[in-house]
């Protein structure tokens, strides 16, 4: 379900705690004033499940050539895999006329091995005509 700016405040006592969460479990360098403040810019889109256990953080990426959702944030707390939400993913691309879906993870592994290190992995998927 997307979440209209104007609307916003409603759900982020829900959503603002499990940012906080993130932040501390992967060393995010946003903060969620960050997140808010881009959604109420309209620089990012946020969508929820119904009862907001879930959520994810979009924003559009444009060139001359083409039109990506960049999933900037994703959370779940309910049942299911990240895999089972993405031909809901895939849906909000399609429907925002963009011909491609990116997102970033980080490897934890890495991190825990060399002190000090960043690492973020960007993953695309092409949409089909």
């Amino acid at each position: 379900m997307f979440v209209p700016p104007e609307r916003l405040r409603e759900y982020w006592p829900d959503v603002r705690p499990a940012l906080e969460r993130m932040i501390a479990e992967h060393d995010e360098l946003w903060l969620p004033e960050d997140v808010y403040a881009d959604i109420m810019a309209g620089g990012a889109n946020l969508f929820t499940t119904t009862d907001v256990r879930g959520f994810v953080v979009t924003q559009f990426l444009k060139t001359p050539y083409s039109r990506t959702l960049h999933v900037w944030i994703a959370h779940n707390e309910g049942h299911g895999r990240a895999a089972g939400f993405f031909e809901q993913i895939k849906d909000i691309a399609r429907a925002n006329d963009c011909q491609e879906v990116t997102f970033e993870s980080d490897r934890a592994g890495f991190r825990r091995a060399i002190p000090g290190i960043r690492q973020r992995l960007l993953y695309s998927f092409r949409l089909g005509d």
